[in-house]
């Protein structure tokens, strides 16, 4: 098994933070490739798991797959990319004929699930780019040549971390842009991505059953948008609320 080195940033909107790569040979899915903050337990768990959901038939598709979970490493996810190559020189003849099936697995952690869902065809069509140049020939597929396309990804897909505003009303949940909110509803919510904190205020005068409600909301949105990976703080007092909008720049907009 040989390893590459995953790109050393700092940068906090880093996308993905490794890659796998792995093909089918005679013998089954082999992990050549294990550039990303997984051991090789968890690494050789995830290729078997990505290779076996897509399928190992003459008929099999190609594409962008996931997310998938990582077995035995629950902070982290992997979108896996499959492709054939030409491998006229493989002992199988259905491999000569079909080509050899291999699968690129880009490693993110849980909480980017939101914006890689919302880049999917964006990153498919950027693998896709590379499949008449380093992802046609067995012979191409080099460590230095899926570093180039990893790190080709990478300086494509930058994430910004916002500062995110909700209002929670009538059980309907809004969001609001361009750092500004309308006051009022079950709840307010605001999201500090840099920090990973979620704070949110309810109102004293809602009854228990809204809160209830609210709260089970705001649970929803930590769980569904971000993993439960949030740390949630309340904010006591209206004034409290007050003082956190000033503090992040965020406009109140009269109704």
């Amino acid at each position: 098994m040989s390893e590459s080195p995953v790109p050393n940033s700092n940068n906090k909107t880093r996308v993905f933070e490794g890659m796998l790569f792995a093909v089918n040979e005679e013998i089954g899915p082999n992990l050549r490739i294990n550039a990303s903050p997984l051991n090789d337990r968890e690494a050789i768990a995830a290729v078997i798991q990505g290779m076996t959901a897509v399928g190992f038939g003459e008929g099999r598709v190609k594409g962008l797959f996931g997310p998938l979970p990582v077995p035995y490493n629950s902070l982290y996810r992997t979108i896996v990319y499959v492709f054939t190559v030409e491998a006229p020189r493989s002992q199988d003849p259905k491999t000569r004929e079909y080509g050899r099936f291999c699968a690129l697995f880009m490693v993110f952690r849980r909480e980017m699930i939101r914006f890689i869902s919302n880049s999917y065809r964006m990153i498919e069509s950027m693998l896709n780019m590379y499949k008449d140049t380093y992802l046609k020939h067995e012979k191409d597929l080099k460590p230095e040549s899926l570093q180039i396309i990893y790190d080709e990804i990478i300086s494509n897909l930058k994430y910004h971390l916002q500062t995110r505003i909700f209002r929670i009303e009538n059980g309907l949940t809004t969001e609001f842009e361009e750092r500004t909110i309308i006051l009022g509803g079950e709840a307010i919510v605001i999201i500090n991505e840099e920090e990973r904190i979620l704070y949110y205020y309810q109102s004293p005068e809602i009854s228990k059953e809204d809160k209830k409600k609210a709260l089970k909301s705001i649970e929803r949105i930590n769980r569904i948008e971000y993993q439960d990976s949030l740390e949630s703080k309340k904010l006591a007092t209206k004034e409290t609320l007050l003082q956190k909008l000033q503090e992040y720049d965020i406009k109140i907009i009269e109704e």
